[in-house]
């Protein structure tokens, strides 16, 4: 029955993280049975340890003060805007992603190191 309601989930959109208290916070894999999470809009420390994985459904990802050193991202080709403003993201996924919807990426202020190759087009005739 829980996991049903998790699938309905298509926002999350949380406060600034003073408002969570440690000890009621959500642990890494809290996405994990969100499968239809289109728009997470959060800030800081949520949750309260690094994710394992973020939903495929997944379109628009804005995390202020991202804490953690990299995303967890297996595919998300439907990503269409990632915003991680002043956040501790040192790269932001490994390897070679195929997102062709990624249109918009905002990394203002952030601890960025390396930036993933962009995809080469194949020169049409």
């Amino acid at each position: 029955m829980k996991n049903r309601k998790l699938d309905a989930i298509e926002g999350i959109v949380a406060p600034r993280d003073d408002y969570w208290d440690e000890k009621e916070g959500f642990c890494g894999d809290v996405f994990e049975n969100m499968k239809n999470l289109r728009l997470l809009d959060t800030h800081g420390k949520f949750p309260f340890c690094e994710p394992t994985s973020l939903p495929d459904e997944l379109r628009w990802l804005r995390w202020a003060e991202y804490p953690f050193s990299s995303l967890p991202i297996a595919s998300m080709s439907k990503l269409g805007g990632l915003e991680l403003p002043r956040g501790s993201i040192q790269h932001l996924w490994k390897g070679y992603k195929f997102m062709p919807n990624l249109k918009f990426i905002h990394i203002e202020l952030s601890s960025l190191e390396r930036f993933p190759d962009p995809p080469v087009s194949p020169i049409l005739d």
